[in-house]
């Protein structure tokens, strides 16, 4: 499955970006009033619990700067690209930009099935795991989280 194919399936097609992609500017020092960030990531990963190809997203939205991917936040992402090596391989940004195209070719390679891919990236695949223990399947059983 190619990133077109399976971005066809994705559950936020339907639903507006303001979801999933922040209003405000980042580098302004400037957040959101009243929780609304923490409102709108928990909607959005509410939409990514629900979605087909979650997994795909996330993998995919490890290089995004913005938004919320496969049910991570931009915070969440900079964190996981950190623990997971991304941010200190190579020691450059260059390096890491490599990777990652490296990273979504293999994806297209290996037709969209993420964890014949992540088997390549072993403390990648850890991330996956615990990121949806702790932020993504609370929403799938009904319940929230606090993140």
């Amino acid at each position: 499955m190619s990133r077109q194919e399976w971005t066809d399936d994705a559950a936020c097609r339907y639903v507006g970006s303001h979801l999933f992609f922040s209003t405000h500017d980042p580098e302004d020092g400037m957040r959101p009033p009243g929780g609304q960030e923490q409102v709108r990531v928990k909607q959005a990963r509410s939409v990514c619990a629900e979605c087909p190809v979650w997994r795909q997203c996330r993998f995919v939205g490890l290089a995004e700067a913005d938004g919320v991917w496969g049910g991570m936040s931009t915070r969440e992402r900079r964190e996981a690209r950190a623990i997971g090596g991304l941010a200190s391989f190579g020691g450059g940004e260059h390096d890491n930009e490599r990777l990652i195209h490296e990273m979504r070719d293999d994806l297209d390679r290996a037709g969209g099935d993420v964890d014949t891919v992540l088997i390549k990236y072993p403390r990648i695949a850890t991330l996956f795991v615990d990121i949806d223990e702790r932020l993504v399947r609370p929403f799938r059983e009904g319940g929230e989280t606090d993140q």
